[in-house]
């Protein structure tokens, strides 16, 4: 407790940050188990920016959005059209029976990723579905 008022605000900012560029647009938090492991393990995050991707992050709105087009490239026109104003979020495009298993390979994926980054070997996000999917 004493360390959260030691803390400076610039910290406290910094986080709110993260968090913003972490969750929301098109996939907007719904993928809680996704969000908590990357929100709280900072190398789970550094990992993921190290798989080679066909996008730019900053095409997306959250990095939450970014992977799962990247493993999901069928969901990138909806992602676009909500981005645009002119579709809904996966949310109401996906059923809760899909959103529970995308979450599961996502942070499957991840935790891949970071075996492959402490490694130091390179793996793409395709790599990593097709890895994760196999189990």
């Amino acid at each position: 407790m004493s360390f959260l008022r030691q803390a400076p605000v610039q910290k406290q900012q910094e986080k709110s940050t993260q968090i913003i560029a972490l969750i929301g647009g098109a996939t907007d938090t719904i993928f809680p188990e996704l969000a908590h492991y990357l929100l709280y393990d900072s190398g789970a995050r550094e990992a993921a920016r190290g798989v080679v991707a066909i996008r730019k992050l900053e095409e997306f709105r959250s990095f939450i959005d970014f992977i799962f087009c990247e493993m999901f490239p069928q969901y990138l026109e909806p992602c676009f059209l909500y981005y645009q104003d002119k579709g809904p979020t996966l949310k109401n495009i996906l059923t809760e029976e899909e959103i529970k298993e995308f979450d599961r390979l996502l942070i499957t994926a991840c935790k891949l990723a970071t075996v492959y980054f402490n490694k130091q070997e390179g793996v793409r996000w395709s790599d990593l579905l097709e890895l994760v999917s196999k189990k």
